[in-house]
Order: C-alpha cells, then sequence, then structure tokens
C-alpha cells in the first residue's frame, strides 16, 4: 500500500473527455482517495516512484503503451497495484488474456457507469487489505479466468476448444450444466443436450459460429420438465474454424439480468430500445424479441441500429455480452 493516510487511485487515459468525466463523476470519493491523472502511459512511466498506486484504472487502446504493456510493465517492477482495464470492445478470449497474462484484476466495457468503477475500486482495495493480512505467496492477486468471469457475469458461460470440447466453464455455467436435463457435460468433456433435436439445433449453431462467426440463438427444453434454457452461440469472425465459440447460457431459475431501466441508464437507452435489448439477453432471437414488444421485425431492426451505436457494438453477440459484462455489478446491487 503507499505510504499516504488514504489510498492512491492513478486513472491513465488518452481522452481529455474521458479523465475530465472521471474527474467529475468520482469527485464524491476524494474523501476515501488520493486521485491522480495521466493522459498517457508513458507519462505515468515518467513521475512513477517506489511509492506506486494502490489501483490503476487503465484505458486499454491508446497511443504508444497500451493499458496491457503498461500494467504488465508495473507488474515486472514489482509493483503490488491492482490494475482495472477499461475497453471499447474485447472477447471473452482478451479478457482471459488480461487476467492470465498481465494480472489484471478487473475488466470493463466503456461506457463503465461511476457508480460500478467505483465499487470495482473499492474491491481492489479490500483484494488488497484481505492478501496484505494473509500469509504472503509468490504470484499475482487474481489470476484466472475463471474468478473473473464468476465475477463480471451472471450468466451461464462456455468456451469451446478447437474439437467443441469445453474448455471453460463459469460458476453459474456450472450450476447449469450439473442440475439441467437440458444440457449437460460428459465426461469427454463434450456438451450434451437432453434430446436430439436439440442435439441436432445446438450442433448446427456451433458449426455455423465456427465456420461463419455468426451469431446463433438456441432454445433447449428440459426433458426432465425444468426450464428451457436460452442459448447465445457466439463466434469470434477472426478466429473462424479454431477456437473461439463462446456459449452464453440463460436459464430463468439462475440467471440475473440486467432490467429496462439499469440498461437505459447504462447505456442512454429510450425505454424502447432498453426493453429490446433486455429481451435479447435473456436469449431471444430479434424476431423473438420484436414479438416480446409488440414491435414490427423492420422497428426493431431500426432500433438496433440505434442501439449499435450507442453501446458501440457492430455484431448482436458483442452487445449481448457488452449488456451483461457492464451491467453485473448494477445487477448485484440491484437484486441483492
Amino acid at each position: 500500500m503507499s505510504s499516504v493516510t488514504r489510498p492512491l487511485i492513478a486513472f491513465v487515459d488518452d481522452e481529455p473527455m474521458v479523465l475530465d468525466a472521471l474527474k467529475r463523476s468520482l469527485r464524491s470519493r476524494a474523501k476515501d482517495w488520493d486521485m491522480i491523472f495521466f493522459p498517457s502511459a508513458e507519462a505515468f512511466w515518467d513521475v512513477r516512484s517506489d511509492d506506486w498506486p494502490d489501483v490503476a484504472v487503465l484505458d486499454l487502446t491508446m497511443p504508444g503503451w497500451s493499458g496491457l504493456d503498461l500494467a504488465t510493465r508495473m507488474r515486472e517492477a514489482g509493483a503490488q497495484t491492482r490494475c482495472i482495464m477499461l475497453t471499447g470492445n474485447a472477447s471473452l478470449k482478451d479478457a482471459m488474456g488480461f487476467i492470465n497474462e498481465a494480472s489484471v484484476f478487473r475488466y470493463y466495457m466503456k461506457p463503465c457507469a461511476p457508480e460500478v468503477l467505483g465499487a470495482a475500486v473499492d474491491a481492489a482495495l479490500a483484494d488488497a487489505r484481505e492478501r496484505s493480512a494473509t500469509p504472503a505467496t509468490d504470484g499475482p492477486a487474481r489470476t484466472d479466468a475463471e474468478s473473473l468471469l464468476a465475477d463480471r457475469l451472471s450468466i451461464g458461460t462456455v468456451v469451446l476448444d478447437a474439437d467443441q470440447g469445453v474448455s471453460f466453464v463459469n460458476k453459474i455455467g456450472l450450476k447449469i450444466l450439473g442440475g439441467s436435463g437440458a444440457l449437460s457435460q460428459d465426461g469427454a468433456r463434450r456438451l450434451r443436450a437432453g434430446s436430439p433435436d436439440s442435439a441436432r439445433a445446438l450442433d448446427a449453431a456451433i458449426r455455423a459460429a465456427a465456420e461463419t462467426g455468426e451469431t446463433g440463438f438456441v432454445a433447449l427444453p428440459d426433458t426432465a420438465g425444468g426450464s428451457t434454457l436460452h442459448v447465445t452461440v457466439c463466434g469470434d469472425p477472426q478466429s473462424l474454424g479454431t477456437a473461439g465459440v463462446t456459449l452464453f447460457i440463460s436459464d430463468p431459475d439462475l440467471t440475473r439480468y440486467p432490467t429496462a431501466d439499469t440498461l437505459s441508464r447504462l447505456f442512454a437507452l429510450t425505454g424502447s430500445e432498453s426493453r429490446l435489448v433486455e429481451q435479447l439477453v435473456r436469449g431471444l432471437s430479434l424476431e423473438e424479441a420484436a414479438e416480446a414488444n409488440a414491435l414490427k421485425i423492420s422497428s426493431a431492426r431500426t432500433y438496433l441500429k440505434a442501439i449499435f451505436q450507442k453501446m458501440g457494438v457492430v455484431r448482436q453477440a458483442e452487445l449481448v455480452q457488452k449488456a451483461l459484462t457492464t451491467s453485473a455489478s448494477v445487477v448485484r446491487a440491484d437484486q441483492d
């Protein structure tokens, strides 16, 4: 920890408007933290001292050194700083890399609500206090991707490898796979649907996502009479034919979804836009979401274009992922 009475929090972003917004929105935390702001990673590095900040909030994409470059250099220099990464667009694979390669404590999609960012800084400080009160161990404070995703996503998340075997499952995903008659995981790490029809539909969606990068939507009824699972199958256009397929599994009995009001506050959406996104993150297709909101499909497509622009995404899969990851902390606060 730093030698000052209050914890020292550093913010590094190359966009002056972002830094100004951070200063304004976090002004109320000045009684709790000492805050310093830098327009580049190099500017931060030039004035560094042995008194490293307790927490650093870093923009991922900056000219020159990226936020990831700075986090890596700080770790190599022996800093115990907890790093929080902000990014406008990152895949699940990127998130795992942040955690495993640079010991990033959390990552958040932009725009990040002030209350979410403030809660993240508090969590990082609490993590530092907890570790300082326990026997020292080698290694970073938090290095596994499962910890990140368990904290950030309140929806089942399954990552498949190039052979369509399960390479990662978050905690809610494990609960779903272990307790649903609609979808499970066998001893060979393969997903098993509850019926032949469901298996064919899921396999087709996974193959399409792997081969074309397109997003698929599959409803999997529970053959034992439980809840129907809604699965969003997301491909990675940059990793076609290889590992890059992620399944977001919605179970109404376990998943905490952001409300339309939460989505409106986070992304400045209109009422109609936020209600449409609310249905999309529950695993509905655009056609189903339009029907649920009594909209013509042409109107839903028009709304979707405006939503993409406001949320800074270009694909429906990115929309779902960003809505879930950005809103996760707010959802917990609203529903706990």
